[in-house]
């Protein structure tokens, strides 16, 4: 269900292009023989935050990862500024969950920052002062530049969570993708991230995040995809009512009960 033609505010196209920025159209996703997407259908403009919105193994991250094109879809299509993800994908970038990451790996946020200028360097050349330049730039961005020679490992939760972002800036995308940004930072942390990232998209990036946060959506979003294995509505977060979370959430319960048991699927 489109509810976002009732709010005209909504930027829908590309200036460049007069395509949406994003535009995911009847996709649908099958793992370990499972399906865990079907019909999913959405289109997002530039400069727009995005929550995507649902319940644990709602296929929220799934999603999320098609969309930067690290699984395959089994059927529908997702256009990048109008053209199929394949020629597009740099201009993709993807902020996995915390808990998917080697903190323990000795790296500090200027290098990892300096590993988003992989694609635009290229493998066989070394950064050189344009690169150095960036990633300076996409550490002040976030507010990380004094911690530019700490460790991943010794920084906090939102502290790693910048760093990850300001990597997503040094790859040079137009689209950033955060799966569960918020998980495990503190409130504080959280606010900071949000002012961050809505400076992003006041600058024409697209940003989606995943969330099951219902209370923060008004406040953090600009809109919202109500997700489970399917799209339930979206548009703005005040289209979002409680008779939609309801269906969203009870739709989830009667599906987890009566196929998965106590096992579940990919969130």
């Amino acid at each position: 269900m489109d509810m976002s033609s009732q709010n005209p505010a909504l930027p829908r196209s590309s200036p460049s292009t007069g395509a949406p920025a994003l535009s995911v159209e009847d996709v649908a996703v099958e793992l370990g023989g499972r399906t865990i997407l079907e019909e999913v259908s959405f289109t997002a403009g530039p400069g727009v935050l995005v929550g995507v919105l649902g319940p644990n193994g709602a296929g929220k991250s799934t999603l999320l990862n098609a969309i930067a094109g690290l699984i395959p879809l089994k059927e529908g299509r997702i256009l990048i500024e109008g053209q199929p993800g394949p020629r597009m994908r740099g201009q993709v970038a993807y902020v996995p969950q915390q808990e998917r990451v080697n903190w323990r790996f000795p790296a500090t946020a200027w290098d990892v920052v300096m590993m988003g200028r992989t694609k635009p360097i290229g493998w066989l050349r070394r950064p050189g002062g344009h690169d150095q330049d960036a990633v300076r730039g996409c550490l002040e961005k976030v507010g990380m530049w004094e911690k530019r020679a700490f460790l991943v490992s010794e920084l906090s939760g939102g502290q790693r969570q910048r760093v990850f972002v300001a990597r997503a800036l040094a790859q040079e995308a137009s689209i950033l993708l955060l799966d569960e940004a918020f998980s495990g930072v503190d409130v504080a942390s959280q606010e900071g991230l949000v002012s961050v990232l809505k400076g992003l998209r006041d600058g024409g990036r697209t940003i989606l995040i995943a969330t099951h946060d219902v209370g923060t959506l008004s406040a953090r979003f600009d809109m919202a995809v109500c997700l489970n294995r399917h799209v339930c509505g979206w548009g703005t977060p005040e289209q979002v009512t409680p008779r939609l979370i309801e269906e969203l959430y009870s739709a989830h319960n009667a599906h987890h009960n009566s196929t998965n048991g106590e096992n579940g699927h990919p969130a």
